[in-house]
Parts: structure tokens; sequence; C-alpha cells
């Protein structure tokens, strides 16, 4: 995630997305968290590629634009004070571990308030020699690997250039006033450090002002320690690169969404604005389908999406589908692989038609009773239902069993696998009787529509899905 642009906070505040784009809070499950997921909890960015590993029980929660963040930044050593032995030893890894355990290193080394530093970083920071490490429990090959990503001959390099360039400053006899004033201007020309989304950093490569004690008349040694140390490190660097495009967003940016509702589309380029914000990671297709149709579609993918949130960083595709679809499908989703959703043109340029052959399949059984109303919208909810019928496959199977149990019968206790019962699911219409994906699919969408089902299935998907609830 090198390239990823990450937003960050004082503890106690909260992020305010005015990017224009939505973006999304990472949040570490705090079970045994590794350091690797810890470094990002409750940071904000573009959809994270969730799960960072196998077993990875992190989340994350969409932020619209205009809207806060659900969390408050923290303070990371607040935060892991309160972990035990264990869950410490797994956030901050078992080499910086060792460290702490053996003093060579503090506590104050490994967290700051703003997150944890890796394992490279204690060693460049405390300026540890292998036999050091070796000595004191950590593992040869790790200590190798440490000291040599901070000892390359690039690092060597620069290092001989500050030294170099703080003796010709220092020899030329600049008072120390003269040389923070230079240094800070030069820095200043070349870095943007504002306010966070709710206030300023507590902690960065700036230096505060007042005099620098115990140097002498000049404060050469540490004006060059403050020059040689100056060059942060690779995450706070992109905390600095995110809070500089921040700023430039901010003051080039034209007037972003100001509400949670669906924009009102009057062209395509309207349509393809909203998609792209709404599935950052999916390839958009817009052609054939008028803009009406359109907005019919988005109001019901908003309205979903703001129960599901995190379902919207999991599709690839999205909009149109190819040409030759055959006529008789309206929509399509691909709950596993490529995730996508599409909807056919051929069908969707005429919504009046869309909602007369709903309201002729639900008087048919075709369809779940109680849901004529929606009109076209159904389509959307339905094939919407088959996406989240493969989301919970991934992160709430037990939820999944239970609303599968509901059409059918439990093989053997151990598993979750079911059998599905064609006669069961027929109850919720013809069409869910057709296999366990589509049943699925049509209890999801009767649950949304219908406020009042008699049907026992749809209740209990009701039930389970607190997220349909008003």
């Amino acid at each position: 995630m090198s390239d990823r642009i990450i937003y960050d906070g004082d503890a106690g505040t909260r992020f305010t997305n005015n990017t224009g784009r939505v973006l999304y809070q990472f949040i570490a499950s705090l079970q045994n968290t590794c350091g690797l997921c810890l470094q990002y909890h409750l940071k904000i960015s573009a959809a994270w590629p969730i799960p960072l590993h196998y077993g990875c029980r992190c989340i994350q929660r969409m932020v619209k634009p205009d809207a806060q963040a659900q969390h408050e930044f923290v303070n990371y050593r607040e935060l892991l004070d309160g972990f035990d032995e264990s869950q410490k030893a797994a956030a901050i890894g078992a080499s910086n571990y060792r460290l702490l355990k053996t003093g060579l290193a503090k506590w104050d080394d490994i967290v700051t308030p703003n997150r944890v530093r890796d394992f490279r970083e204690v060693v460049a920071r405390n300026n540890l020699t292998v036999k050091q490490m070796t000595d004191h429990g950590v593992k040869k090959y790790q200590a190798d690997k440490a000291y040599s990503a901070v000892h390359t001959a690039e690092h060597q390099a620069v290092a001989a250039h500050r030294a170099k360039l703080l003796q010709q400053l220092t020899g030329a006899g600049l008072s120390q006033e003269t040389l923070v004033n230079e240094l800070a201007s030069r820095l200043a020309a070349r870095v943007t450090v504002a306010a966070g989304p709710t206030g300023p950093y507590t902690e960065g490569p700036a230096w505060s002002g007042g005099p620098l004690p115990g140097t002498g008349p000049n404060g050469a040694a540490v004006l060059g320690g403050f020059i040689g140390g100056w060059k942060p490190s690779a995450k706070r660097a992109m905390i600095l690169k995110a809070e500089a495009k921040r700023q430039a967003e901010q003051r080039t940016a034209a007037a972003v969404q100001t509400s949670t509702t669906t924009p009102t589309f009057e062209t395509h380029e309207d349509v393809h604005a909203w998609a792209t914000s709404a599935f950052p990671n999916a390839k958009i297709n817009l052609e054939g389908i008028p803009v009406e149709s359109w907005q019919v579609i988005a109001k019901e993918i908003d309205h979903l999406i703001s129960k599901w949130p995190d379902m919207a960083a999991r599709l690839r595709e999205f909009g149109s589908m190819p040409a030759g679809a055959p006529d008789d499908v309206i929509a399509s989703a691909v709950m596993a692989g490529s995730k996508s959703i599409q909807f056919n043109p051929t069908r969707w340029k005429d919504l009046a038609a869309l909602t007369k052959s709903l309201e002729h399949d639900v008087k048919a059984r075709w369809n779940p009773q109680g849901t004529a109303h929606a009109g076209a919208s159904y389509y959307v909810t339905h094939e919407f239902g088959h996406l989240l019928h493969g989301y919970l496959k991934d992160v709430d199977p037990s939820k999944r069993a239970a609303l599968d149990l509901l059409m059918g019968e439990r093989i053997d206790p151990r598993f979750d696998y079911v059998k599905f019962e064609p006669k069961t699911a027929k109850t919720i219409s013809k069409y869910a009787g057709t296999s366990y994906s589509e049943a699925f699919a049509e209890a999801f969408a009767a649950a949304r529509w219908n406020t009042n089902p008699r049907n026992t299935i749809v209740q209990g998907f009701q039930r389970n899905l607190r997220e349909l609830r008003p």
C-alpha cells in the first residue's frame, strides 16, 4: 500500500470527509491484532484491501462526502496500555517485543501517540547493531534484515552529504537563528504540513521553536542532529503526503455532495461521477441505459450500500450488460470472483414496462407477494441480494447459515452446509424455487419491500437482517 493516501489526526478528534470522494475507516478487531493491521486502526483512506492477510478479522466503514467518520482517532499509547502482554506482543511484533522486554528499547521508542513504529524504524532510531539485537534475543535473520534495510549505500551517501552540508553551514559562521529559519523556509517550500481533518498533528518532523539547549553558542551539534533526523519514516511521509493532497483538493475541488441522498442526474457524466465514487474499485460501463433509469438504480443502490457499506469496495464491475444480452434477463450479479452487478440496456430503456412486468409476475407468483409497488427498484434489490449472499459467506458465515436454514435442511450438524429444499423455497415465489441463490435473493428483496409479510422465510430474513429495519 505504498501509494495509498492515508488520513490521520489527533486522538479524540473525528475525521470529516471533505475530499468529495467516498473514503473508508479501517477498524482493527483488537483481538490479538497483528502489527500489520494495527498500524491502520481508525485511519482513513480509499477502500482498504481487506483481508490484509489470512485470518484477518478487520473491517472498514464508509465515510461519505461531507460526512464524519464513525470513530474518533485514537492515541496508540493509551490503546495499547489496555492490552494484555500477549496482545502487546502481537501488536508491536515479536522482535520489537524482545527489544522492549530486554531493555534495549523503551515503550515510547516503539509506540507513539499516532502509530506503532515497525522494527526497522526502532533499529534506526536507536542505532542498534546486529550483535546488540541478537544478544537480546532477536533472531539473527531478523536482525540482519533490519540492519541492512537502514544501512544501505543510499543511507550512507545521504548521511555523508548531510554531514558535509552541516560543516559548510557552521563553517560559514551562520547563527543558530539564521540556520533554523533558512532550513524551515526551504522545508516549507517542499512539504505542506497543515492541520489534520479536525486538528493539527501532535507528532511530526517539525521543530516547535525555542533554544536548542546544551550545544554551545551556535547550536551546531543539535542542529546537525535535527537535520540528520528530519527525514520522516515511510509511514509518516505517506501521512504528510496525504495531508498535502487533502489541502490541495480543498483549494481546487468543486462543490461536493452535501447529503447522503442520491444526487439528481442530468447527464451520463453525472451518473459516472456517482458510480466511480460509490464503487472506487469497479470498472464502470453506462452504455445504452437512459439517465432516468440510472436514477432509479442509483437510489436503491445508495440505500442498500448505506446498510452494508463494506460491500462497495468489493465490487469490480458495475453498469450495463454487454451487447447481445438475452431479452429475458433484466439484471445480473456475480457474487464470486470479479463481483459485479449489471443491467440489461434492452430492458432498462423503459421503466414503465419494467414496472408492468413486475406487477404481472407478482400476480403470477413468479415474484414475491407484496412487492409490486417497488417497481423497477425491485430488480436492483434482488441483484444486491446475490451480492449480499456472497458477502455474508466471507464476513459472517454464521448469519448466512442461519438464513440458508430457513430454506433448507442442515445435512450434518458439524457443518454449515444446507440442503436446498425447492418446495420450501417456492413458498417465497416460483422463481425462488429454481435455485438456492435465487431463493436467497428473492427472500431478501421481499424482506426489503414487504413491510408486513406472511411468509415465515421472509419474516426470518427481516429478523436476522437488522439492516433492513427502518
